[in-house]
């Protein structure tokens, strides 16, 4: 494929080749509660992972917005090289959404009247993601106000794809209301492991919300079955005996009486 498929800047000097376009991103795997992949996302990675487009930017946009992009045409590499040479140069990059890959071009390149005011999750959660990786979250955050604020409702109440999704957008652009909101709800409500992704979510993020998940689900079985004790070796009192019982009923019926649950707690949720 030889011709551009898509002009930012028609006097761009650079041509950006966006190979193996529209890759799965955020996979919800397997040993996940079942959840259904936007229907987008599923017909997009099947009709087009292969393909590939050619974007034509201006170098002197990309230089000033992201440093990834000023180092790749003034650091020293291959296209560097050409770009001072040949004066344009082509950069390869790989397995963006071609969707966001423009609109994020179109942002760096200041034509704010092709962006759109309104977004899905599953698209804004791919332009975080490259402003991310491009260094540009900060400037981003001029728009972020405005997508958000129209997703806002539709915020999950399970633990799912799109839970960790609002989880990835809201530590990138640091909306801290929710962050929170997103943490909390994937720790009461995931009944496994909460991971990232493959998001750039920090380590540290996921394995804290693991860790206190755990604490409070052994605290509760451990004080379910210290309760237990107490009432099978208090007075044999009729209130008692009705007490023990149903809490016994409980529990068995919780999975949580015998034999007692341990870490991870895989099917228990808050």
């Amino acid at each position: 494929m030889t011709d551009k498929t898509h002009v930012i800047d028609e006097d761009g000097e650079v041509i950006i080749i966006l190979e193996n376009a529209n890759a799965p991103f955020a996979v919800w795997s397997d040993n996940e509660q079942d959840v259904e992949i936007p229907q987008e996302l599923e017909t997009k990675n099947d009709e087009t992972a292969k393909n590939e487009y050619r974007i034509q930017v201006s170098a002197k946009h990309l230089m000033l917005a992201s440093p990834v992009f000023k180092k790749t045409l003034s650091g020293g590499w291959k296209e560097s090289f050409n770009f001072v040479n040949k004066g344009s140069v082509e950069i390869k990059v790989d397995s963006w959404d071609i969707g966001a890959f423009v609109i994020f071009m179109k942002i760096i390149h200041c034509r704010l009247n092709a962006i759109p005011r309104k977004l899905n999750l599953e698209l804004l959660s791919k332009i975080t993601a490259l402003a991310d990786y491009y260094g540009y979250l900060d400037i981003m955050s001029i728009f972020r106000d405005v997508w958000i604020s129209q997703l806002r409702n539709n915020f999950p109440t399970s633990h799912c794809r799109d839970l960790l999704l609002w989880l990835w957008i809201s530590w990138a652009f640091r909306v801290h209301d929710l962050f929170q909101k997103a943490t909390l709800t994937a720790m009461a409500q995931s009944n496994g492991w909460i991971t990232n992704l493959g998001l750039p979510i920090p380590e540290k993020i996921i394995d804290t919300m693991n860790d206190q998940r755990q604490s409070t689900i052994y605290n509760i079985v451990d004080s379910l079955h210290q309760k237990k004790e107490n009432l099978l070796h208090s007075d044999c009192h009729p209130c008692n005996a009705a007490l023990l019982g149903n809490l016994i009923m409980e529990m068995n019926s919780n999975g949580l009486l015998s034999p007692t649950p341990t870490a991870p707690f895989l099917g228990i949720s808050l």
